[in-house]
């Protein structure tokens, strides 16, 4: 029967799975053992008698792409199938996908010819419905936060939508533009979610480091006299957050004169080995936090 399929009667009634050109051949005996051979091509491509499909989606938000399943049997890859999308838009595909751009109600039609030239077509009517989505996007002041200026302004730059859902993941927030501190130092993502009135959203994030900022100066010079002026020796600048401080100060030949754990503190040129003031010259200090 041209597809693999064999039969032993004098007629034989057969359906064929699946579309095809197929060759069928014939071979008769007689009781004298003789034989003969006949051979025919049969050109199978039925129309199907439904066309049939599925969509992944039917409801979907601008833009919304499409993936069309085609159900019709018998139909395969031989077979010159035309969609019509109902936004302008036509594929040859057997099972195209698509994006729709912009809002509708959109009625699908299929065309389908078969190989021998047979041809049915099927409108679907009001199929697809493509809900108009926002555009959601935020700006902040200032721009590049950090430890010291840990306050952000939220600008909301959204189009088309109707409500807002901030997460900064501690908080959330559904003002238009709010403010918020961030915590401490580190990495920290601010998520915005726009929803339209139709209900479709959109999303978009950005993250920030907030890093620790330390600023700390050292004069070169100070002179413990008694004057009133440049008495004592100590750091000046930011230090908000940092731990674990300690400074040394150390002499020509290598020895400890002063140390402290405590920034507020200074040297006022005393060692504090021998409880004397040391004498002018140069000397090593050693900050660590």
């Amino acid at each position: 029967l041209g597809d693999g399929q064999t039969a032993s009667t004098t007629d034989v009634d057969y359906t064929y799975e699946m579309p095809g050109a197929y060759t069928i051949r014939l071979e008769v005996n007689d009781q004298n053992d003789c034989s003969a051979v006949a051979e025919r091509q049969l050109d199978y491509f039925p129309l199907p008698e439904n066309i049939d499909f599925e969509p992944s989606i039917t409801d979907g938000c601008v833009p919304q792409v499409v993936q069309f399943s085609n159900l019709s049997n018998p139909i395969n890859e031989t077979y010159f199938v035309s969609w019509d999308f109902g936004d302008g838009n036509v594929s040859n595909s057997l099972n195209p996908t698509h994006q729709y751009s912009e809002s509708g109600i959109y009625s699908v039609t299929v065309d389908v010819s078969s190989p021998s030239g047979c041809e049915t077509t099927a409108v679907f009517e009001d199929l697809i419905e493509i809900s108009p989505a926002p555009t959601a996007a935020f700006s902040v002041t200032p721009e590049q936060p950090n430890f010291r200026n840990r306050t952000i302004n939220l600008i909301n730059e959204s189009l088309n939508a109707a409500a807002f859902e901030w997460d900064f993941g501690s908080i959330t927030s559904k003002e238009f533009s709010p403010t918020f501190t961030f915590p401490d130092t580190g990495f920290y993502q601010v998520n915005l979610v726009a929803i339209h009135e139709s209900g479709c959203v959109d999303s978009t994030s950005q993250i920030f480091d907030i890093a620790p900022i330390s600023q700390l100066y050292f004069p070169n010079a100070f002179s413990p006299n008694f004057d009133g002026i440049n008495e004592q020796f100590k750091p000046e600048g930011i230090l908000i957050g940092a731990r674990n401080y300690n400074l040394t100060i150390w002499n020509r030949w290598g020895a400890l004169v002063f140390s402290t754990n405590n920034p507020d503190i200074a040297w006022n040129g005393v060692d504090q080995r021998t409880n004397r003031v040391v004498s002018e010259g140069m000397y090593v200090y050693l900050v660590e936090f």
